[in-house]
């Protein structure tokens, strides 16, 4: 993961308490993968962006961010689409058109990466993408 992938922020470190107020919120604990580059670069890219889904190139967006209000927050984008996306589902980033994420699915003990693309009515259609958060990003070209 490290070397080959690098992130860039114009954020600071994510505050533990403000993530582990998304986890109660939603009874979910994020992968240490995850919190490890979360946490460091929240609100941040990739270095490599590029992943390929169903034979289509997805451009990665951005992480979000643990900041109440802020246009990346998490905690708002998971509540104002909770009631669209399947339930146990997390959305972690965005692709780079904003209308699209990269979400947890924790139906598993170990989540896996789905990616949530925007239908009409707002509902939206799940592809698996990796079996974790690491294998997601060995993805990333």
């Amino acid at each position: 993961m490290e070397g080959r992938l690098t992130w860039k922020s114009e954020y600071g470190h994510a505050d533990l308490t403000s993530i582990k107020t998304v986890e109660r919120n939603f009874d979910i604990l994020f992968p240490k993968s995850y919190l490890k580059i979360a946490q460091k670069y929240q609100g941040g890219v990739p270095s490599l962006k590029v992943i390929v889904i169903e034979n289509e190139e997805v451009t990665f967006g951005n992480l979000f961010t643990f900041l109440a209000f802020d246009g990346l927050d998490i905690l708002d984008t998971i509540n104002s689409e909770k009631r669209h996306l399947p339930q146990k589902h997390i959305p972690f980033a965005d692709d780079e058109t904003g209308h699209n994420f990269f979400c947890f699915n924790f139906s598993n003990e170990e989540p896996s990466i789905v990616y949530a693309k925007k239908e009409a009515m707002g509902t939206y259609s799940i592809t698996f993408i990796a079996d974790n958060f690491l294998e997601f990003i060995r993805l990333l070209q």
